[in-house]
C-alpha cells in the first residue's frame, strides 16, 4: 500500500469514529495491521473502535501496542488512560497521564485525565491542585470544568458545583456527553442541598441528552419467552456441568442497589478478591448459543448441548476468571446483567454462589435516576417510567428463579445491611465459605480500584443516609408515574 493510499484509509477510518460507525473503523483498522501490525495509528483507531464497543480491555491492549510503537505521541497516552480508567486501572491511568503531562505540559486533556485519576483515587487535594492553572485560564475546557465539578462535589461544596455547573453549560462548546454528565452531577448536588423539585428536574433533563429508547413491547414478549422456557421441570432436564469450582461468587440486582459495597466486603477478606463488572457470564452466554451454530438466546441453546461442550465452554470461562486474581479463594463478578442468566450459571457452574442484593423500590429508582448510568447499557434508565417497568421484569424474573431447585442463593437486603452491618456481613461471609475475619467489617478499609459509579463510596465507612431518600420526591415520582 503507497503512503498516500494509506493515509486515505485512515482519513476514512477516522471520519467513520467520527460518525459512530466503530465496526467500519474497526474494519479499516485490522486490514491495515494485517500489512504494519505496529502502525501507531490504526492501533489507535482499533482500541477507539473497541471503546466504543464497550470491548475496553481489548481497548486497552491496543493503545498500550500504540505507545510502544509511539511513545512520545501524548495523545496515545490519553487514550490508555482513558480505558484504564474505564476498566478501574487506575494507577495505570494516573500513570499514563502523568506522561502525557510531561510530553505536553501545556495541553488540557492529559491535566484534565490526571486529575481525574487523582480524584477516583481519593487523592482530591492533589486532583484539585493539579487544576489550579488550568481553572485560571480565561476559558477552561470542558473537560477541565467536568472534572473541577465533580471535586467539588465531592468534596461537599455542592453550591459552587452548582454554579460552577451553571457557567459551564452556558457555553456553546460542551459536547452532548458532557452536557448529561454534568447535569446529571448537578442533579445530584441539588440533591445533597435539599432542592428536590430542582433536582428531579435536573436529572429529567440530563437524561433526555443522548437517550436511548426502550422497547417495552418487545422487552416483555422476550421476557414472557425467557420465563416459559425456564420454568423449573424444563431447567432440571437441561445439561449440567461436571465441574466443581466453587470459587466464583456472583453478585445479582439492580444497578446502585449495593452491589459494589457487598463486593467490596468479600474483597476485604485475605481470601476474597472483586472483578467487578466483567460482563465475561454475558459473554459466556453468546459461546452457548454460538456452539450450538445458531443465533437463539442461550436459553434456548443450553438444552441442545452435550455435557463435553458445556464442560469445555465452563472450564475456559473459569480459567479466565483465574486470571484476574490467582490467588484469591472467592472471585465476586457484580456485571449487573447476571441476574438474568441464574439458570445458566446453576447449569454451568454448580458449585458458584449467587447473592442477590435488594434495595427499597423507589429508593433504588430514584438512586439509578439520578445517576449517569451508561445510555448503551441502560436504556431504561433515562425515563422514570422506563426504570420502573424494567424493575417489575427484573422482579418478574427472580421471582421465576427462586422456584428453580437447588439455586445457592443468599438474599441480601440492602437497608438492613447498612443497618446492622454486623449482621448482614457475617452472613455474606458465611455464605461466602469464608472463615471470619473482622476487615470485612471495615470495608472502606479495603484499598481496591473500582471502575463502577460508586467508586467514591467504596472508600467511605458504610452509611445509611440514601435510606428513604425517595419521600422527598413522591410528587415528581407519582407524576412520572403517571398519577398525576
Amino acid at each position: 500500500m503507497s503512503a498516500s493510499a494509506l493515509r486515505q484509509r485512515l482519513d476514512y477510518a477516522q471520519a467513520l469514529l467520527r460518525g459512530q460507525d466503530p465496526d467500519g473503523a474497526m474494519r479499516i483498522a485490522q486490514e491495515i495491521l494485517a500489512k504494519q501490525p505496529a502502525n501507531a495509528e490504526a492501533l489507535s483507531i482499533a482500541g477507539r473502535a473497541a471503546t466504543m464497543r464497550s470491548q475496553h480491555a481489548l481497548a486497552t491492549g491496543l493503545f498500550r501496542r500504540a505507545i510502544a510503537s509511539d511513545p512520545r505521541h501524548a495523545g496515545y497516552q490519553c487514550l490508555l488512560g482513558n480505558a484504564c480508567l474505564l476498566t478501574g486501572a487506575l494507577t495505570e491511568a494516573l500513570r499514563a497521564f502523568e506522561r502525557a503531562s510531561k510530553l505536553a505540559p501545556d495541553h488540557p486533556d492529559p491535566a484534565a485525565g490526571l486529575a481525574e485519576s487523582l480524584e477516583r483515587l481519593d487523592r482530591l487535594d492533589a486532583a484539585e491542585s493539579s487544576l489550579t492553572r488550568f481553572i485560571a485560564a480565561e476559558r477552561p475546557t470542558p473537560g477541565i470544568l467536568a472534572v473541577h465539578a465533580r471535586i467539588l462535589a465531592r468534596r461537599g461544596r455542592h453550591e459552587e458545583a452548582v454554579a460552577l455547573i451553571d457557567r459551564a453549560l452556558e457555553r456553546p462548546d460542551i459536547p452532548s456527553r458532557l452536557v448529561r454528565h454534568l447535569t446529571l452531577l448537578q442533579a445530584r448536588s441539588l440533591d445533597r442541598l435539599g432542592r428536590f423539585e430542582g433536582a428531579f428536574d435536573a436529572a429529567s433533563r440530563g437524561k433526555m441528552i443522548r437517550h436511548s429508547p426502550w422497547d417495552r413491547a418487545a422487552v416483555d414478549a422476550q421476557t414472557d419467552a425467557m420465563i416459559t422456557a425456564c420454568a423449573p421441570e424444563q431447567v432440571a432436564k437441561w445439561p449440567k456441568a461436571t465441574n466443581r469450582e466453587d470459587r466464583s461468587i456472583f453478585v445479582v440486582g439492580m444497578p446502585r442497589s449495593g452491589s459494589t459495597l457487598v463486593e467490596q466486603v468479600i474483597a476485604s477478606h485475605p481470601l476474597g478478591a472483586g472483578a467487578g463488572e466483567t460482563h465475561d457470564l454475558w459473554h459466556f452466554a453468546s459461546l452457548v448459543s454460538h456452539a450450538v451454530q445458531r443465533s437463539d438466546p442461550w436459553w434456548k441453546a443450553l438444552p441442545d448441548l452435550a455435557v463435553p461442550q458445556l464442560d469445555a465452554l465452563a472450564e475456559g470461562f473459569l480459567a479466565h476468571q483465574r486470571t484476574y486474581t490467582p490467588k484469591a479463594k472467592r472471585l465476586v463478578d457484580k456485571s449487573l446483567e447476571n441476574h438474568e442468566l441464574i439458570p445458566l450459571i446453576t447449569r454451568a457452574f454448580p458449585a458458584a454462589r449467587i447473592i442477590h442484593v435488594r434495595r427499597e423500590r423507589l429508593d433504588n429508582l430514584l438512586s439509578c435516576f439520578l445517576h449517569d448510568l451508561d445510555a448503551r447499557a441502560h436504556p431504561y434508565a433515562d425515563s422514570f417510567e422506563d426504570l420502573a417497568h424494567f424493575h417489575a421484569r427484573y422482579e418478574r424474573l427472580m421471582a421465576r428463579w427462586r422456584e428453580l431447585p437447588g439455586v445457592p442463593l443468599l438474599e441480601i437486603e440492602y437497608e438492613r445491611l447498612v443497618r446492622e452491618p454486623a449482621t448482614s456481613i457475617r452472613a455474606i461471609v458465611d455464605f461466602a465459605g469464608l472463615p471470619w475475619d473482622d476487615r470485612c467489617l471495615r470495608p472502606h478499609e479495603a484499598r481496591r480500584e473500582v471502575a463502577t459509579i460508586s467508586y467514591s463510596q467504596v472508600s467511605q465507612p458504610i452509611y445509611d443516609t440514601s435510606i428513604g431518600r425517595a419521600r422527598h420526591y413522591e410528587a415528581q415520582i407519582r407524576a412520572a408515574l403517571g398519577g398525576g
